[in-house]
């Protein structure tokens, strides 16, 4: 299993390990304002935070491009009958074109040097594993993302860097709010010297909204597997 092999190659990050049928991904911001997501009805193959902050540490001192200068809050695998799923988790306190723009990059980011740790592993295969990005925040106010939707219309007003994610991934929609994104369609990768080896082949990325005043919400795995 990657948790035992990973303790093992890297003893130093404990909080990495295996949880039945409850995980929970904290904010640990005193002022956050969606502070835990409660992952339900999987077993869980989770990873030590810590490792993608200390890489982000590296290449930041290495002054390599941005894009690895982020990370998310929470990072594991669950399993299907046929496949596996990596989960990376991010949380926001409020909605704005920023913030989101902002969580998909964390999210990106993690995967990247994640899986560049787990790819030292022997039973581990990208192509195995698909990966599923969740963005957790406060609903976003209807009337803004309307007038998001009608500010894209018009040509002769310039977009603003995330806007076309947010109405992708916001606008509109019924039941989850997902939109699926491949690696060339990010702008921060353009002209990184990466192999496809460090790449997802494709994301699928949810806006997950945690309604006030809860700043808790329990989500079930099934429904994403």
């Amino acid at each position: 299993m990657f948790c035992d092999d990973l303790k093992k190659l890297l003893p130093l990050y404990q909080n990495t390990g295996y949880a039945k049928n409850t995980y929970k991904v904290h904010e640990s911001s005193a002022n956050a304002k969606v502070k835990e997501v409660v992952w339900i009805n999987s077993d869980f193959q989770y990873f030590d935070t810590q490792i993608a902050k200390d890489l982000t540490a590296f290449f930041s001192n290495a002054n390599a491009d941005s894009i690895f200068n982020f990370d998310c809050d929470g990072a594991f695998i669950v399993q299907s009958d046929t496949c596996k799923y990596l989960f990376l988790n991010e949380l926001k306190s409020t909605f704005a074109v920023g913030d989101i723009y902002h969580a998909s990059y964390q999210i990106v980011s993690t995967y990247i040097k994640l899986n560049m740790v787990l790819s030292l592993l022997p039973n581990y295969q990208k192509q195995d594993v698909k990966v599923k990005g969740f963005i957790f925040s406060r609903p976003a106010n209807k009337k803004f993302l309307r007038d998001l939707y009608c500010k894209s219309m018009d040509k002769r007003k310039q977009k603003v860097c995330g806007e076309d994610l947010v109405l992708a991934l916001c606008y509109n929609k019924s039941g989850p709010q997902n939109v699926t994104i491949k690696f060339s369609q990010l702008p921060k990768l353009q002209g990184i010297p990466l192999g496809d080896n460090a790449l997802f082949d494709k994301l699928e990325l949810y806006h997950i909204d945690v309604a006030e005043p809860n700043d808790s919400i329990t989500m079930d795995t099934s429904k994403f597997v």
